[in-house]
């Protein structure tokens, strides 16, 4: 990957395993680690994140990621997960990453994209749009 211009990866929609965090360690590519975390099918969009049914199940998912892999260096950022809306639910993961761990960023594609939300949010400190369109980018 690094001979190709890569230096970093996203792992989409949930933590990989851990051997490849070694080997991102290892070789010098970032990593922005995702939760095991994506709702489709459940609409509306967010649906579960506002239930308080599921409040444990989305923390349980974060706080096992962070647990997991909080040791990597080559881990840059931590994402709530992808596609699942904005809620309560991923509010309470983000507070608790935030006290977990100050140090990485938290990125969320739901909590600023232009398709779930209006570009701004409080659930990510990189307004990440994955599906944005080339019109939108410019």
């Amino acid at each position: 990957m690094k001979r190709h211009n890569f230096n970093a990866t996203r792992c989409s929609h949930y933590p990989n395993n851990s051997r490849w965090y070694e080997l991102c360690d290892e070789y010098g590519l970032y990593v922005c680690d995702e939760a095991n975390l994506e709702t489709h099918g459940g609409l509306p969009m967010g649906r579960f994140s506002m239930e308080p049914l599921y409040r444990q199940q989305y923390l349980q998912r974060i706080c096992r990621m962070a647990q997991r892999d909080k040791n990597h260096a080559c881990i840059i950022m931590w994402s709530l997960g992808n596609e699942s809306g904005c809620g309560p639910s991923h509010m309470a993961a983000r507070r608790w990453l935030q006290k977990y761990d100050a140090t990485r960023p938290i990125q969320y594609e739901g909590g600023g994209a232009l398709v779930e939300g209006d570009g701004q949010s409080r659930l990510t400190d990189i307004i990440c749009p994955m599906y944005a369109s080339p019109q939108r980018i410019r």
